[in-house]
């Protein structure tokens, strides 16, 4: 790791460790920017704002599946 960044990938073995990183690391910095027009800003995720929503969406997952049951499509 350097200068806090890390090296590669294989340091997050899930996109939501990677995240997690990021929204204790960077939590200010621009995730996603959504653009109007593909020019114009609509607006705009940080990596805190996808985390937290990442984690409510997690929640309400686990709440509709059994303990260690993956979530499948209906």
């Amino acid at each position: 790791m350097k200068k806090g960044i890390p090296d590669s990938a294989d340091e997050f073995p899930t996109l939501a460790s990677l995240l997690g990183w990021r929204a204790q690391h960077q939590p200010h910095r621009v995730a996603y920017a959504y653009l109007r027009d593909g020019i114009m800003y609509d607006s705009q995720l940080t990596y805190a704002d996808l985390d937290r929503r990442a984690r409510v969406i997690g929640g309400a997952l686990q709440d509709c599946v059994a303990s260690g049951e993956r979530a499948r499509t209906i």
